[in-house]
């Protein structure tokens, strides 16, 4: 796969057929180029290790901005769950984001992006603006989930003293 940027349009080849993806494009949102050189490696190389630094400095957060909500999920209840047993394992739990948040990222976008194909133009454009980009929403959402979990921790320490 080939990765062509030009100006605000992507072109992907695949076996000499141009698909055009301003699909991807929209529903990658900010910083289309970086994940799209990104999925590109990825496909090249057939890694699923490809370093994401936001995935390993805000975890769940990140996951939820890119609208992984599933994931976000999982790695909430896994941070909490950790946390509780081994306050540092919540480090080990980072750096898997980080390590593979990219390649979790592509597969999420790709299952999107294959079942928008079997959708009629109106259908995907609100399929884009449901599922596609980044939101700001889910991340204050977590985070106020996070803040109570932390002031629920802090008064059960406070009661057993």
């Amino acid at each position: 796969m080939v990765v062509i940027f030009l100006g605000k349009l992507y072109n992907i080849v695949r076996g000499g057929e141009f698909v055009r993806n301003e699909t991807l494009r929209r529903l990658i949102g900010k910083n289309s180029y970086y994940y799209l050189t990104k999925f590109q490696k990825i496909e090249d190389t057939n890694t699923k290790v490809s370093f994401n630094v936001s995935g390993f400095l805000f975890s769940y957060f990140w996951l939820s901005y890119r609208k992984m909500h599933k994931e976000a999920i999982i790695a909430f209840v896994l941070t909490v769950i950790c946390n509780s047993v081994q306050p540092t394992s919540g480090l080990i739990l980072s750096i898997l984001i980080g390590a593979f948040g990219n390649y979790m990222y592509y597969k999420h976008l790709t299952n999107h992006y294959e079942y928008m194909q079997t959708l009629d133009s109106v259908k995907q454009e609100a399929f884009i603006d449901a599922v596609g980009g980044t939101s700001w929403k889910w991340i204050l959402i977590y985070w106020a989930i996070t803040i109570s979990f932390f002031m629920l921790a802090i008064s059960s320490l406070l009661l057993i003293l």
